[in-house]
């Protein structure tokens, strides 16, 4: 079972979640590449959403950065 603990770095986490992202990723590739008709588009839409969530992770990831080289005034 997976839990997220109290705490937990922004950007630590953002990159277990990419890495997660990754797996998933493959698992619908390989499963896109097995499927047809009516799964394949289901999976097809998955890919899209797994596409939208790895934009989120890394929007946020550079903007965890940009914070970080910022100066502080």
């Amino acid at each position: 079972m997976f839990a997220v603990r109290e705490g937990v770095d922004l950007e630590d986490a953002l990159v277990h979640l990419s890495t997660l992202l990754k797996g998933a990723f493959a698992t619908n590739l390989k499963a896109m590449e097995l499927a047809t008709g009516t799964c394949q588009d289901l999976l097809m839409a998955n890919d899209h959403g797994l596409d939208a969530a790895k934009a989120v992770v890394e929007a946020l990831l550079d903007g965890v950065e940009m914070q970080q080289v910022a100066p502080v005034l």
